[in-house]
């Protein structure tokens, strides 16, 4: 994505909307275009090869409205008011893995109470060939601050080898949104990489005794509570995949730095979490699942390479790490996103890719709200230019 940049300024709105979301919309259209040939001679095309445009605008009918599509021209050959997108075809960057959205109890709730028509038209407009074409999406491992109440799959203090762990709470509402999700994006041939997040241990594991707010740090200080919080994730992946829903990815936890926090939370330092994951979670994930990926950090890019130093420099933890997962809630910080990425990609992890995992406007989301619409175009392509391979709401 770095290299489709736009020569001068944008256009001045002509009252048919945001020309920022016309530019970004058209950037788009280009890099589906380019990301499916090897090389692109810049030249005149016939009509067949036209670039399509597809464009939303505020003040008028056009959502996702096929426009009129551009042509290719030769270096030199535009007029030097013209906004240009130069296309670099031997020059690449990172993959995107894809776009989406959280899978929550309270999204998959609501979900629940839709007559069979509508849940037809909202599984079509995420996942369908018509639609957002979602293939990247996150769900909490026990309860979250998108959850109906507070709960965990196992309640039992002391169980430490989870002989009582249970996601039968999920069952009710969750899996079933998202294997409709998954059986709708199969239908329209994507394949979905889903990824998990705990917000808390059970009560019984933490500092506080209580799955909401944390103390520091969050996890008690006793290795029989480190080993079975690892033999959690281990027992969740399983759990899922026996459901249908296999596991692409986990983070280590969600927000890791935030104290104090209103709803469910863990504390970890950046030194905890490097700890856990070279003593408990890496090791038991490569030994039991293999192939999902790991991610470090999952919290705001103010503090996002001071925390992922902290955790690469040791080699005996980086050698699990597969990503760094990031959130947008401090400010843009795209400034830190390629130190961060030239770290990862220096230390000896199995993966290298940063992925912004999360993104929220509650509660200030309002109907018809473009403002909303046009700060997460702004964090997109801040994030995609530091080297996110997919952004997930």
């Amino acid at each position: 994505g770095r290299d489709f940049l736009p020569r001068g300024k944008w256009p001045a709105c002509d009252g048919r909307g945001s020309s920022p979301m016309r530019f970004l919309l058209l950037i788009l259209s280009v890099l589906c275009f380019a990301s499916c040939i090897e090389s692109i001679p810049l030249v005149f095309r016939s009509k067949a090869d036209d670039i399509l445009v597809v464009e939303s605008v505020r003040d008028n009918s056009h959502r996702m409205t096929p426009t009129t599509p551009l042509t290719w021209v030769r270096e030199g050959t535009h007029r030097p008011a013209e906004n240009i997108i130069e296309i670099q075809a031997k020059s690449k960057h990172q993959e995107i893995m894809g776009f989406g959205g959280a899978f929550t109890e309270a999204s998959a709730h609501n979900f629940a109470k839709m007559n069979a028509d509508i849940q037809k038209q909202i599984l079509e407009a995420y996942f369908g060939p018509k639609g957002h074409g979602y293939t990247m999406c996150r769900v909490h491992i026990n309860s979250c601050d998108f959850s109906l109440s507070s709960y965990s799959y196992d309640n039992v203090s002391g169980d430490y080898d989870l002989r009582h762990f249970d996601i039968g709470h999920d069952r009710a509402q969750i899996l079933p949104l998202i294997q409709r999700a998954l059986a709708e994006t199969r239908a329209a041939g994507r394949a979905m990489r889903i990824f998990a997040s705990p917000w808390s241990p059970p009560a019984w594991m933490k500092t506080n005794g209580r799955m909401v707010y944390t103390d520091v740090p969050g996890l008690k200080d006793d290795e029989r509570v480190h080993r079975a919080w690892a033999l959690y994730f281990s027992k969740f992946i399983t759990a899922y995949a026996r459901e249908g829903v296999p596991m692409w990815g986990i983070t280590v936890q969600n927000e890791p730095l935030s104290w104090p926090v209103l709803w469910e939370g863990c504390f970890y330092s950046a030194e905890m979490e490097r700890d856990f994951v070279r003593d408990h979670l890496g090791p038991r994930l490569r030994t039991d699942h293999p192939d999902v990926q790991l991610m470090i950090f999952d919290h705001d890019k103010d503090e996002i390479y001071n925390f992922s130093k902290t955790v690469l420099d040791d080699p005996k933890a980086a050698q699990y790490v597969d990503g760094v997962a990031f959130h947008w809630y401090t400010g843009d910080g795209f400034e830190n996103l390629d130190p961060t990425h030239r770290l990862l990609t220096a230390a000896p992890s199995r993966g290298h890719f940063m992925l912004a995992t999360e993104a929220c406007t509650c509660p200030d989301a309002h109907w018809h709200d473009w403002t909303r619409f046009e700060s997460y175009v702004h964090d997109m392509i801040g994030d995609m230019r530091g080297h996110a391979v997919g952004w997930v709401d």
